[in-house]
């Protein structure tokens, strides 16, 4: 029955990405790639565990048969809601033509700036606030408190070239020189934040005018996968190059790779899947503990991961202030086996028998109802651009916590209102030719 379940939940979500891809919303359809990607992958391998025992193991979390049982419904539900939305939802608007255009002129100055900006918190992040000896040796350089500000404040860098495409125009040399610094800045320390950035790109690129220029949809969607693909092997590649350092120093990290069958078996992807995604095991592990502690389960209706997203983004320093709210917090969260639980895993730890529900209304407000907004050329593109990042940030929706989801988004959109000022004085409107 699970097989069952697994298998035409995933079908129903890749026919939900197709269809709102025919619907240019690629918003929605990426999202529901990587939710696929998290969830019902992952999904499969533990399904090949239960098949010869009654329990299993994934990420620490401890995982039933009956609780992946219900799991699996429960991950049909809001795959089936999900592709009803695809389905009832209306096209989106047609590419208007106006006798008027934004364009981006930045001053001289302006691209020498950003990039010495980019490369200065770089440095000051490895060889200052971190140091370059525990950078080299920790496998988990991110996780550092106080990285979070260094990572936030680089995404100045992708801003440039968002704005090109969502003006129309071609990026320039220094656009492509910050992206690119930008990334290689960041993946050192966080690659959720590199994908967010790329994402972002993408929108914009297929937003500011791309998905108008696409004459074959199938070529489209076989070129967009492989790139995605590049982008997987990479992903799980570097992490597995730095999850290798938890074994030894950077010094013998390649012949370890070589040597030692462990190590090489980070790099496969199953290995990825038991180690380091959380995705159906947060959620099959949860409704195990609801069903082995039942007194010990109380729902929060999503209190406590909405008060944690207020405070995230605050200094660390300033946190410590907040000691009893935290507390308060942590007398929500009954399940604590998971180290970073899924949004999917929160909407039943919150609400129960109707997380399904709240998932797939929250999902369909982040990724489907913005994107008319999106296709809008006449809206100016600082606005676009913020409802570009907030939309590229429902990743960690899918991916992280939902107080991350919370957290990382106040935290762009405060610096985007920083920034405010400089991106209206740079862009402006102009008569169309």
């Amino acid at each position: 029955m699970e097989l069952f379940l697994l298998i035409t939940s995933t079908i129903i979500c890749l026919c939900s990405s197709w269809v709102a891809l025919r619907k240019k919303v690629l918003s929605f359809s990426l999202l529901i790639l990587m939710f696929v990607a998290l969830t019902h992958i992952q999904a499969f391998y533990i399904l090949n565990d239960l098949i010869s025992d009654d329990s299993t193991v994934f990420i620490n979390t401890y995982i039933t048969r009956r609780g992946f049982f219900w799991a699996c419904i429960y991950l049909f539900i809001v795959s089936s809601g999900l592709f009803i939305i695809s389905v009832a939802s209306k096209n989106s608007r047609k590419n208007e033509k106006l006798n008027y255009k934004y364009m981006f002129f930045p001053p001289i100055y302006f691209y020498p700036v950003m990039f010495l900006f980019i490369l200065s918190l770089a440095y000051l992040l490895i060889f200052i606030f971190i140091g370059a000896g525990s950078f080299i040796e920790q496998s988990r350089p991110g996780l550092e408190s106080g990285t979070t500000v260094f990572l936030i404040l680089l995404s100045v860098g992708v801003y440039p070239i968002i704005i090109r495409f969502l003006t129309g125009d071609k990026p320039k040399k220094w656009d492509y020189s910050c992206l690119i610094a930008t990334i290689i800045s960041t993946i050192l320390f966080s690659r959720i934040h590199v994908i967010l950035y790329i994402i972002s790109v993408i929108f914009a690129y297929y937003y500011g005018g791309g998905c108008y220029l696409i004459k074959s949809l199938p070529r489209f969607v076989a070129k967009s996968g492989f790139i995605v693909l590049l982008g997987v092997i990479v992903f799980v590649g570097f992490g597995a190059l730095r999850d290798a350092l938890n074994f030894t120093t950077i010094d013998n990290v390649f012949r370890l790779l070589n040597e030692n069958p462990d190590a090489i078996r980070l790099l496969s992807i199953e290995k990825n899947y038991r180690i380091s995604v959380e995705g159906m095991s947060g959620l099959a592990s949860a409704i195990t503990y609801y069903f082995n502690y039942p007194s010990t389960v109380s729902f929060g209706l999503g209190i406590d991961w909405i008060i944690s997203g207020l405070l995230q983004p605050l200094p660390g320093s300033i946190k410590t202030l907040f000691i009893s709210i935290y507390d308060l917090i942590n007398s929500f969260n009954w399940h604590t086996l998971t180290i970073v639980a899924s949004g999917l895993e929160t909407s039943f730890t919150s609400y129960f028998i109707f997380g399904p529900f709240i998932y797939i209304i929250i999902f369909y407000l982040i990724s489907w109802r913005l994107n008319s907004f999106l296709l809008d050329k006449s809206i100016h593109p600082y606005k676009r651009l913020v409802v570009i990042i907030f939309v590229s940030n429902s990743i960690f929706f899918v991916r992280g916590s939902m107080g991350h989801w919370i957290g990382f988004l106040i935290a762009y959109l405060l610096i985007l209102l920083m920034l405010r000022p400089f991106i209206y004085i740079y862009c402006n409107k102009f008569k169309a030719s």
